[in-house]
């Protein structure tokens, strides 16, 4: 899933997060949903 909803972000509460374009992955952090919120 894509999104760039925060609340959305916040209900699912990811424990891991793609980042594009790379494909890498990582562990999410809330660090991430302040990126989020930029796009």
């Amino acid at each position: 899933m894509v999104t760039h909803d925060e609340g959305a972000i916040e209900a699912l509460r990811p424990d891991r997060v793609l980042l594009l374009p790379d494909a890498d992955e990582d562990l999410w952090s809330e660090e991430y949903l302040a990126l989020v919120s930029l796009a």
